[in-house]
């Protein structure tokens, strides 16, 4: 288990190159391929930022055993399906936006978010899953048009109420 520097990945040979991190100064992801992240199976510290994007043909975020980051960019991903951080307890910031093809963010055990907590603009984004997100700087989920379920104890934050049609009453003669 080794401690690794700035880390960016753009194709598969980038994954070998940071297989057995613990932690990692900083994690970015660009690419225009598929890449495998099992080989990261062992991260649990970003010290610094994860950014990923813009990127096209990469599909699913998935870091199992990453515990603490500092800032979460995830922006303007063609492809990317999933964002799945089940270990993830702490982060500086966290923000998703624009990324075309998501419809599903977890990360259950994320409790405290120290500065801004965004999820925009991801229109296929059925499920948001923060379920122990109980303090974040500021909030802000919107035009994310699929959105139905949102599991986060967090005030404020509540799944999207469909406004029901209302037709008035008839009028007296």
């Amino acid at each position: 288990e080794r401690a690794c520097a700035d880390v960016t990945l753009a194709g598969q040979e980038d994954v070998a190159a940071a297989a057995g991190c613990r932690e990692l100064a900083s994690l970015t992801l660009r690419t225009g391929m598929a890449l495998d992240l099992k080989a990261l199976g062992r991260l649990e510290i970003i010290k610094g930022d994860l950014l990923v994007g813009p990127s096209v043909g990469f599909s699913e975020l998935a870091l199992p055993r990453l515990r603490e980051v500092g800032a979460i960019k995830v922006v303007a991903n063609g492809d990317l399906h999933g964002i799945f951080l089940p270990a993830l307890e702490r982060a500086a910031a966290f923000e998703v936006d624009g990324n075309h093809a998501l419809s599903s963010i977890s990360a259950p055990r994320l409790a405290v978010i120290d500065g801004a907590f965004a999820v925009t603009g991801n229109a296929a984004l059925e499920v948001l899953t923060v379920t122990a997100l109980a303090k974040a700087g500021t909030t802000r989920v919107d035009g994310n048009p699929k959105l139905t379920l949102i599991d986060s104890q967090l005030p404020g934050l509540a799944p999207p109420v469909p406004t029901p049609e209302v037709t008035p009453p008839p009028s007296e003669p």
